[in-house]
């Protein structure tokens, strides 16, 4: 049962780190790329971290990129305010398809899940299908 807690909590580590990757990365690319796609370096960390651990730690990446590429990318740099609606624009944006993303690989999750429950229950009624003609077969051989 105390593994349940440690799964999650590494999967937000997971996530927190994907993040701060992305940003290494996303940093070391400022000489060539400028100030130009601020925020694309961080969408690889919103799916990395959605594919393993789920809808929560897609949504944290998703969170913290934002957070780091509004701080570090977007005008004015180092604060927290932007510096007009365009700006506004494309943090929104860039959130609303962290959190589509992050859905729709929980979605992919669920759908896996409901697969295996459902072979299991399959394999559990083929198995015992025999066992239910020997019980209901009334002559004897």
């Amino acid at each position: 049962m105390r593994e349940i807690p440690r799964v999650r909590l590494a999967a937000y580590g997971v996530a927190a780190l994907a993040t701060g990757v992305s940003l290494l990365i996303r940093l070391s690319l400022r000489p060539w790329f400028g100030y130009h796609a601020e925020l694309m370096t961080f969408f690889p960390a919103i799916i990395f971290s959605a594919y393993l651990g789920g809808l929560t730690p897609g949504l944290l990446a998703t969170l913290l990129g934002a957070v780091a590429g509004d701080y570090f990318f977007l005008e004015p740099q180092a604060s927290p305010a932007l510096a007009d609606p365009g700006t506004a624009y494309a943090l929104g944006l860039f959130v609303l398809t962290g959190v589509v993303i992050t859905v729709l690989t929980e979605s992919l999750h669920q759908s896996r899940r409901r697969i295996v429950a459902s072979e299991r229950r399959y394999a559990v009624t083929l198995a015992s299908i025999g066992d239910a003609v020997i019980a209901t077969d009334v002559q004897p051989s």
